[in-house]
Parts: C-alpha cells; structure tokens; sequence
C-alpha cells in the first residue's frame, strides 16, 4: 500500500515519540530504584556461605535504600536453578544473584550450561584463595618437595578435592600439567569431608580454601597473586618459584545481575555493599567459612569473570570433562 510522504513522516514521528518516551519511562524508572521489595536469589541452602553473604548485603541494602532487600534459597544443580531464574528476570534490578564461582566451572564443564550469559556481574563480595595442604605425615612440607617427590614417585601422592569437576580438582589438575607429575585424586562429596581426610592421612594432600587443620596438618602454599590473610605466613606458590596461571582468582561470592540491567542501578549497589562485607562483624563471619572480604571494581571483576571461564573450559576439555 502507498503511503503519501506526510503520512511516513508522521508514522515515523510517532515510533521516534514512543521509543523516547518507553526511554524515558526506563531511565525514571532506574532513577527512582528501589521503591518496592528486590529479591535476592541464592543457589544454595540456609547456613551456607552464599546464603551468609546474601544476608550481610541483603541487610546493608534495607537500611540504604528503605526498602526490603528479601533473600529466597532456591537450591540444588549446584547453583544452576538459581542461576536460571535469574538470568530469565526481568532486567528492572528486582531480582539479583548472589553466587559463587561456581558459575565459572559449571560454564566449563557443561556444554548445554549458558545461564551466565545472561547475568551481569555486579561486584565480588568475597574470596577463599585455594591453598595447598598436606597431611601430617606427609613426605613433603612445601610446593618445592611435593613436586621433587611426585617426579620421584609417580602415582603415590593421593590428593582430595571436594568432587570431580570442582575448582579445586581442576587446579590440581593444572599443576600436574604444569610440573609434569603425576598424582592421584580421590573426590569427596564435601568441602568438609575433605578437610576431615587430609587430617585423618587419608590422602597426603589437599586443595581447597585455607583450612588450619588444628595443627594437624602442613600448610604449602597459597595460589594467589599474594598471600591470603588467613594465613599471612604461607607463601604463595609464585614465591616458591612454582606459579600456576589458572585459578588465582581463588574460590568466590558475587553479586549478579540480569543482563541488561539499567548501569544507575548497578552505580547504586556496588558501593554499599562493597562497605557492607568490609565490616569488622561481616569480615569475622566471612574468615569463619575461610573466606575474606573483597570488592573488585565492577568492569575488573566483570572481566575476570569471563577470563575464568575461558580458563577453566580450556583445562576440562582437555580432562575430557566437559560435557
């Protein structure tokens, strides 16, 4: 059907004047965020680490912004049905994630795995550097000797993780890689169980977040760019002269959003909880689950979000562990 030109400036006129004002109605709308509840959805159960620091923010959040910031637990797939409700919301800032860096290796590890393309990250709250322990009786007491005798003795170091495909399983992994050893792993279902291994000479070694062992156990090296303050005397690997270039970034708690949320509202909560996790209660909550507080700058830790992904995805395709 011909259109007289009048009319086709006119139409054209009219689209310009409704994007401007849906425009507008976006921009007033983040302007005046929050004025009713966010919800604040956590992958994993009461009592857990992620639900701990959803918490501190959670309440950091109602007293800047008066209004209620509501934690809901949805756990289970390690992570990814939280994962998924976040990453479908709406992208208004009334439903955000608080997360692990789970997201990174569940990415790597499962091809049909691609809710993080769908959320934003905002800020991480919280790192556990992963360390390098061994048992008591181990035959090595740093990074040096446990290599020395790995070369020396193939297959006769037995090392713990908190599971097959676990950021931890997947470092040691890469150091075997990297020093050519040889060492053998045994998965535990848990983090704790783990821990209750390496202190009992299950196994001679263990990778995970700092864990004291009360004394029962030979603290290696930290695998970070520097020492965690969990435990300021260990080195980290790259004193020792042994660096590993994945999984520095350590073990995480962040904050998410759905893509394409309005940038006023991430400038909105990024320095509020950034303070929040930064208080002396907060931290003292935080190094009880070995983990210390820390805020990267947004583009920074947005970046080094998919930096991870690329990383551990190299490492579990050539595991064979990605499916």
């Amino acid at each position: 059907m011909y259109m007289f030109p009048g009319r086709a400036i006119l139409a054209g006129a009219l689209f310009a004047g409704l994007a401007l004002g849906a425009a507008t109605q976006a921009q007033a709308q983040a302007a005046s965020w929050p004025d009713r509840p966010v919800k604040l959805i956590v992958g994993y159960q009461a009592g857990s680490i992620n639900d701990i620091v959803a918490r501190i923010v959670a309440e950091a959040l109602n007293k800047e912004f008066g209004q209620p910031f509501v934690v809901e637990n949805h756990p289970g797939a390690t992570g990814t049905i939280a994962d998924r409700m976040v990453a479908t919301a709406t992208p208004d800032g009334y439903t955000l994630l608080v997360a692990s860096s789970a997201i990174t290796t569940n990415a790597a590890l499962k091809v049909d795995y691609t809710d993080f393309q769908g959320i934003r990250p905002v800020a991480r709250l919280a790192v556990s550097l992963n360390t390098f322990i061994g048992s008591e009786n181990a035959p090595f007491s740093d990074m040096g000797e446990l290599i020395a005798y790995a070369r020396e003795n193939p297959g006769a170091v037995m090392y713990g993780t908190s599971g097959i495909g676990s950021s931890s399983h997947l470092v040691a992994e890469a150091l075997q890689d990297a020093y050519g050893i040889e060492i053998e792993h045994v998965p535990y279902p848990s983090a704790s169980e783990r821990n209750l291994a390496i202190v009992a000479g299950e196994v001679d070694l263990s990778v995970g977040p700092p864990f004291m062992g009360d004394g029962k156990v030979k603290q290696l090296g930290v695998l970070g760019t520097v020492r965690t303050g969990l435990l300021p005397e260990v080195p980290t690997l790259i004193e020792q002269g042994y660096p590993l270039e994945v999984g520095v970034g350590g073990s995480w708690i962040a904050l998410f959003a759905p893509a394409g949320t309005p940038e006023e509202v991430i400038a909105k909560l990024h320095p509020v909880i950034a303070a929040a996790v930064a208080t002396p209660d907060s931290a003292a909550k935080l190094r009880g689950f070995g983990f210390e507080p820390m805020s990267a700058e947004q583009a920074a830790f947005e970046a080094d979000f998919h930096k991870q992904i690329g990383e551990w995805t190299a490492i579990a395709e050539s595991l064979g562990l990605r499916k």
